[in-house]
């Protein structure tokens, strides 16, 4: 439960670091590797966050680092997104075993949500990807923003 409430505030604490982030994002699904270019967030025209977004597709794959998170843009009506956990368990000595499962995001219409960092043991696809899936796509937009440094 430790290591958890560790990555529960790393997510705060990169949530405000938004500023200083790269930017690239992939929805390649058969291959599951990121093929689109990254874009500096200095690109960013006074944090217009519209930048670098691209169309979701059912099954989205982005390059993940660890230190990446996913800016999620709702379309017309909300949506659900599934970041998929490619581990399902983690254990501690001393603490025992915990169940993983699959992160659940409701993302409401016309509304941006940001999720993660995803660290790599947990979400990483064998490609390097994480893998994430939505009910609908219609109007959705998504950006994979690393804060690596």
């Amino acid at each position: 439960m430790k290591a958890l409430d560790m990555n529960f505030r790393k997510l705060a604490f990169a949530c405000s670091f938004f500023v200083s982030c790269s930017v690239f994002v992939s929805a390649d699904v058969n291959a599951q590797v990121a093929n689109v270019s990254t874009t500096a967030a200095s690109s960013f025209n006074s944090l217009n966050l519209t930048t670098g977004m691209v169309s979701a597709i059912s099954n989205t794959y982005f390059t993940n680092d660890g230190d990446t998170g996913l800016l999620i843009k709702g379309g017309g009506s909300a949506v659900t997104a599934t970041i998929i956990t490619q581990a399902t368990s983690i254990s501690q000595a001393g603490y025992g075993s915990t169940a993983l499962t699959s992160l659940v995001v409701p993302v409401p219409a016309n509304a941006y949500v940001y999720v993660g960092p995803f660290p790599t043991g947990r979400w990483n696809t064998q490609f390097g990807t994480v893998a994430v899936s939505f009910t609908s796509v219609t109007g959705v937009s998504v950006s994979a923003i690393s804060q690596s440094q």
